[in-house]
């Protein structure tokens, strides 16, 4: 059993600009669960907003969704990330959380809800 298939369900109906949840690479998916799974569920004491309402994939900002699939892109690239692979998502976003990246476009987030949308900050070093 892998970390993704523990992963509490997240609501992907609705779209962002048009894009659909099944629209997206195995990847991205992957990622996108963790960063539910994670940084909006940690409690890494640098303001992270708690979820006190389900969020679900429409509620991600379009900036957000944008900045996840570039990042997917490149662990495509850089790190040999299989695009095909959710569960490579996932550890691909664990791995970002712990540092384990050294590019500047690849730090760990939390997340925080303005306005009804989902965005990311990265962690104060």
């Amino acid at each position: 059993m892998t970390a993704l298939s523990e992963a509490v369900r997240l609501d992907t109906s609705g779209e962002i600009e048009g894009r659909r949840w099944s629209d997206l690479l195995p990847i991205e998916q992957g990622h996108i669960l963790a960063l539910f799974n994670g940084a909006l569920r940690a409690d890494v004491g640098d303001g992270a907003v708690q979820m006190t309402e389900p969020l679900g994939f429409r509620h991600l900002a379009p900036e957000t969704l944008d900045q996840l699939r570039k990042e997917c892109e490149m662990a495509v690239d850089l790190y040999e990330h299989s695009a095909d692979s959710a569960d490579a998502g996932w550890m691909f976003f664990r791995e970002r959380q712990e540092g384990l990246y050294h590019e500047d476009e690849i730090r760990p987030v939390v997340a925080y809800v303005k306005g009804g949308k989902l965005y990311l900050r990265e962690i104060a070093e």
